[in-house]
C-alpha cells in the first residue's frame, strides 16, 4: 500500500497529445472498419500525452494519485535516461 500524499503536483505548462486527437480518431475509425471486415481480430491502439510541468515531479506521489484514480490498474515507473517513464495499465 502507498502512504497518503500531501504533495501538490506541479502545474502543466505544455500538454500535447501524440497523435493529436483528430488523427487518433481517424486511426480508431480505421481499426473499427478492419475489425468489422474481418481483417483484424483485435486492435490495441496506444497514444502518448507529453506534459511539461513548472517544477519537479514527485514520482512516488504521482503513483499514489494514479492508484487513487484507478485502484485496479497495474502501475509502473521505469527510470530512463533523463527522466522516468510511468503509467497505469489499463488506463
Amino acid at each position: 500500500a502507498f502512504p497518503p500524499v500531501c504533495v501538490e503536483p506541479p502545474r502543466p505548462v505544455v500538454r500535447r497529445d501524440v497523435p493529436p486527437p483528430a488523427e487518433w480518431k481517424r486511426e480508431v475509425a480505421r481499426a473499427v472498419v478492419d475489425v468489422r471486415a474481418g481483417r483484424l481480430d483485435k486492435v490495441v491502439l496506444a497514444r502518448t500525452e507529453d506534459i511539461v510541468v513548472d517544477g519537479e515531479i514527485d514520482v512516488a506521489a504521482t503513483l499514489v494519485r494514479m492508484r487513487a484514480a484507478n485502484p485496479s490498474a497495474t502501475l509502473f515507473a521505469v527510470d530512463r535516461a533523463g527522466g522516468v517513464f510511468l503509467g497505469a495499465s489499463p488506463e
